[in-house]
């Protein structure tokens, strides 16, 4: 399921991310994000993410399809916050961060929720 967060902010989008992303949710998330990109010269971005699989390997693929598509709109993400006690996420936001200059990737575990929801705030 992929859920939307709101902010008050307009240049941050959140999402909750827990067990199987169908292709409604992978849509709405999308839409969603596109709304942000057109709205703001900069954007963030605000994950909580739990257990995450694909309802389907085509499903798995258009997620990778519409990131690339988003791709050419790298320049305006500012930061990203992922909150989960995945290691592996731990592991992939560090690498994000090496391989997007210019976007500032931070994983917080869960028990920092409130520090992650400050500092993508925080100007």
């Amino acid at each position: 399921m992929l859920e939307i967060i709101p902010f008050e902010e307009k240049n941050i989008i959140g999402f909750r991310l827990e067990g199987s992303i169908d292709d409604d949710g992978l849509d709405r998330g999308f839409e969603e994000l596109r709304e942000v990109l057109e709205g703001n010269d900069k954007v963030r971005v605000y994950a909580e993410v739990e257990n995450i699989g694909w309802e389907s390997v085509e499903t798995f693929f258009r997620n990778m399809k519409m990131k690339l598509e988003v791709l050419g709109e790298i320049g305006k993400f500012e930061r990203e916050a992922v909150v989960s006690d995945k290691g592996w996420l731990e592991i992939a936001t560090k690498i994000g961060d090496i391989l997007l200059p210019g976007l500032d990737v931070r994983h917080f575990p869960v028990a920092e929720k409130e520090r992650a929801l400050e500092w993508i705030r925080s100007p």
